[in-house]
């Protein structure tokens, strides 16, 4: 059986993203977090779970996942592989 997070650390994930988000719209890319409380089935339990999506134009250019079945580590190499490509795309913009 897959464990999930809790509604809780999901929502606090978000909230270290979402600054993110902020920071990739100032180098002129657009950017979403897509996503919500998930209705589970008999056997899976509701859960959170985002996208943040980069676009260059109409071009998904990187996308990120952060959903509720990942570990603790996942999640946090997830936001470290955002905020690596944050400070990338920022010191091309120079």
């Amino acid at each position: 059986m897959v464990n999930y997070q809790s509604h809780e650390v999901m929502l606090e994930i978000l909230g270290k993203v979402q600054p993110y988000q902020v920071e990739i719209i100032r180098t002129g890319r657009h950017c979403h977090i897509d996503g919500g409380l998930y209705r589970g089935a008999i056997v899976t339990p509701d859960h959170v779970g985002f996208e943040v999506t980069v676009f260059e134009d109409t071009e998904i250019v990187r996308q990120f996942e952060f959903d509720a079945n990942m570990s603790s580590a996942e999640l946090t190499a997830e936001i470290a592989s955002l905020k690596a490509y944050v400070d990338r795309i920022k010191e091309e913009e120079g």
